[in-house]
């Protein structure tokens, strides 16, 4: 390994490694951490790879540590990437206090000030990190994303943008539609500035409504829990649904009852996801 990685800890999994790695990352002016989950069989054959992105509240480690999915993973012979979800450190101009909202870097492309020096996580997650995977690590050319309320709603909108570069794409509790909800456009507006198509390209629903024929090969898969204190009015999930079903785009949507916003759901359906992108990747 390189000095352009620095792993931090690296420690046996179902036999597999759980890895932690520093690097410098140029899309977004600081250094960057990610987790990565190693199956097995990376030892002697290349693996494809799946991108999980986090929501605003839990760090990427909060996967790795909680929902099961190494066991999974290991068994299928998948790498995990997960990185974290904002950029950090002294140069990264800090985020308001009152906003929890802003917690995160809500994948996308800042163009507003101070936030547009390092607010690069739509590029960071499509281009800069996938290009160092491959490079560093036994990886095949496929991949697939997959994320988690905020990190849901940038696995879809990356994939929805980039169809070819991704063989499926599965979100927990994901931000469907942000643009018309207010706790997300108070988000928009700071990263992105006043209302207009900036925020529709960070929006699945408008997305899918511009180009629906983009996504007719792409797998997609969703679970939202019934009792999440978000669904269904700010999640958007309905609007999704109903602009799949206008334009016959296969997703599958699955409302889960008695579940809620909280990695415990995640854990609950995590296998099943992975199996979903599995048979996607191979």
């Amino acid at each position: 390994m390189t000095e352009l990685l620095t792993l931090l800890k690296d420690q046996a999994c179902f036999g597999g490694r759980q890895q932690t790695y520093s690097h410098h990352a140029h899309t977004l002016s600081c250094d960057m951490q990610f987790a990565v989950f190693l199956p097995p069989k990376i030892q002697l054959s290349p693996a494809p790879v799946i991108y999980w992105l986090t929501a605003s509240i839990n760090p990427r480690i909060s996967l790795a540590a909680q929902a099961g999915i190494q066991r999974i993973a290991a068994d299928l012979g998948i790498v995990i990437v997960m990185p974290d979800n904002r950029p950090r450190g002294a140069q990264v101009p800090d985020l308001p206090e009152d906003s929890l909202d802003l917690e995160a870097g809500f994948y996308l492309n800042a163009t507003q000030s101070p936030w547009s020096s390092h607010y690069k996580m739509y590029d960071y997650i499509h281009q800069e990190l996938p290009t160092l995977i491959k490079d560093y690590f036994n990886v095949t050319g496929k991949q697939s994303l997959m994320g988690h309320a905020m990190g849901g709603h940038g696995a879809l909108t990356i994939a929805i943008k980039h169809p070819s570069d991704y063989c499926s794409v599965s979100a927990f509790a994901p931000m469907c539609h942000p643009s018309k909800h207010p706790w997300c456009q108070k988000v928009l507006s700071q990263f992105l500035g006043s209302r207009d198509i900036a925020w529709l390209n960070y929006d699945a629903v408008e997305l899918l409504k511009n180009n629906p024929a983009s996504v007719h090969k792409l797998p997609i898969l969703i679970d939202q829990g019934d009792q999440d204190a978000l669904y269904p009015l700010q999640l958007g999930t309905d609007a999704l649904i109903n602009v799949c079903k206008q334009f016959d785009i296969k997703a599958q949507i699955n409302i889960q009852t008695g579940y809620d916003h909280s990695l415990y759901f995640v854990a609950s359906f995590i296998e099943s996801h992975l199996r979903f992108h599995y048979a996607a990747l191979n």
